[in-house]
């Protein structure tokens, strides 16, 4: 198993999936399952509910280029999990990768989000702040409804 650089930033591709998802979407190379953290944020109708950050395999990530295929089926599950502590809205956007790696040692005691303490996120290529701003952006990314 390739060790995957989670510092760099990647096109994301939201797919739902049963079993794996086969060649890269984008080039046609190999696709990896790998374990990451994630930044996820909810919201119901147009008012955003939590986000919140959720370790899971259901990225898929792919060895020549930067592109990244997420199970949308997998994140659904995650959320109802979670749905019992947090305010899970219907529809649901992943941000971006948490690189854990980019923590320094003298930090890694103070929470994520903390003063002094940013989560370190890499945001995909194709969901840039501007959009969660509402500002105009390259590319838009869908929304994605829970089940």
């Amino acid at each position: 198993m390739r060790s995957i650089d989670f510092s760099v930033q990647r096109e994301m591709l939201m797919l739902p999936l049963s079993g794996k998802p086969g060649p890269c979407p984008r080039c046609g190379g190999a696709l990896q399952q790998t374990y990451a953290t994630y930044l996820i944020a909810t919201r119901r109708g147009k008012q955003m509910t939590d986000s919140m950050m959720s370790g899971g395999d259901f990225g898929w990530f792919c060895l020549n280029c930067p592109t990244l295929v997420i199970n949308e089926n997998e994140v659904n599950n995650t959320l109802g999990i979670a749905g019992g502590r947090w305010d899970i809205g219907t529809d649901f956007t992943v941000l971006g990768i948490v690189n854990l790696g980019a923590i320094p040692e003298s930090k890694k005691h103070i929470p994520l989000g903390d003063d002094g303490n940013p989560i370190p996120l890499v945001e995909f290529t194709n969901y840039r702040a501007a959009q969660r701003r509402g500002g105009k952006a390259r590319k838009k990314s869908k929304k994605h409804r829970r089940k």
